[in-house]
Formats: structure tokens, C-alpha cells, sequence
């Protein structure tokens, strides 16, 4: 899609292995016009063997279904392997994903930011070693890096990204991807 598309293709023009999959087959054909890649017929065949597999969907239905639905990267993503979702969604279907990915000790934190803090802390406590969460907008569109910016939102982000630097619980790394992902891999 509008999101998707050059991500995905950035990825590839920097030399990293691309399966793309897309509910339209046409512009999945039309990514591999332009860049290097594969395309897969499910999102299940995307996660197979990959340790990133990132999403960008416009709605709750579409990220469930692309997710969690009969054909959902959830059900072949191995262990350590992280999700990475770019769509705007409710915070009831982040919820709900988050509740899943924790039952394999994988979690997603996209939902009101100003409580991200408290969110990473209840869900740092009930993941095992070697769980991951993946924490999206902490580049928060550069926001967090103007301290002329104040608002509890971005005050909220950049106090995370401070507490993960010094979590010794955690190795984490940010991917500066469009608006930001950090990854934690719980030790």
C-alpha cells in the first residue's frame, strides 16, 4: 500500500531479504517491478524463517486478519522473531494482538503514549527470558529529539527510551524506521 510499499522497498534497496505480501496480488507484482524481493501468498509464508515481519494495514479487521487470522504470520513466526506493525489501528486491537503475542512472550506497545512507561513496566514483568517487545513510535516523528516540545506524550516517549537504555533486564535496539520501533529482547 501507500506505507508499505516504500518501506518495504527501502529495506530491499539496502540489501536485506524481502518476502512482501499483499491481499492485493497486483501490487505485490508491482513492488517486484521495482525492487528486488519475493512475493509470498500468505502472511503465515512471510514469517516463516523471518526474524522481522513487519505490517501496514488501514484498519482492526485487516491487521487481525494479516496477524492472527487462518493465514496469520502469528501462527509461523519463530521464537525471538519480532512483529513490526505500521498501521493505525485501535487501541482495542493492539490489546488484543498483545494478548496473544504474550502467550508466545511477545509483546506490541502502540496505544496512548502517554502512559508507555506503565505499559512496558506490567508488561516487562510478565515475560520469560528470551521474550521480545517491540515498542512503536519512539522517534515519535523526531518529536522527542526537540526539547522545545513538552507535551506529556512526548515527555511520556522520551522517558521510555531513557529507562530502556538503562534496563540492564533488557538489549534492545531502534530501528529508525518512518516513526521509530525499539526492540527489547528480555535477558
Amino acid at each position: 500500500g501507500a506505507m508499505g510499499f516504500p518501506m518495504a522497498g527501502h529495506l530491499a534497496k539496502n540489501g536485506h531479504e524481502v518476502l512482501v505480501y499483499n491481499r492485493t496480488s497486483s501490487k505485490a507484482r508491482e513492488w517486484l517491478k521495482s525492487y528486488n524481493g519475493t512475493s509470498v501468498a500468505t502472511p503465515s509464508d512471510v514469517a516463516k524463517g523471518s526474524d522481522f515481519v513487519f505490517c501496514c494495514v488501514g484498519n482492526d479487521g485487516d491487521l487481525k486478519e494479516v496477524a492472527i487470522g487462518d493465514r496469520g504470520a502469528f501462527q509461523s513466526m519463530a521464537e525471538g522473531s519480532v512483529f513490526i506493525d505500521h498501521s493505525t489501528v485501535s487501541a482495542t486491537v493492539s490489546r488484543e494482538l498483545e494478548i496473544v503475542a504474550t502467550e508466545t512472550d511477545f509483546a506490541f506497545i502502540d496505544a496512548d503514549k502517554s502512559n508507555y512507561e506503565k505499559y512496558y513496566e506490567l508488561i516487562i514483568s510478565m515475560m520469560q527470558k528470551g521474550g521480545v517487545i517491540c515498542i512503536d513510535n519512539t522517534l515519535w516523528k523526531g518529536r522527542v529529539f526537540d526539547h522545545d516540545i513538552d507535551n506529556k506524550s512526548t515527555q511520556s516517549i522520551r522517558n521510555l527510551n531513557d529507562k530502556i537504555k538503562q534496563d540492564v533486564r533488557v538489549e534492545h535496539s531502534l530501528l529508525s524506521i518512518y516513526d521509530g520501533m525499539t526492540i527489547c529482547y528480555i535477558k
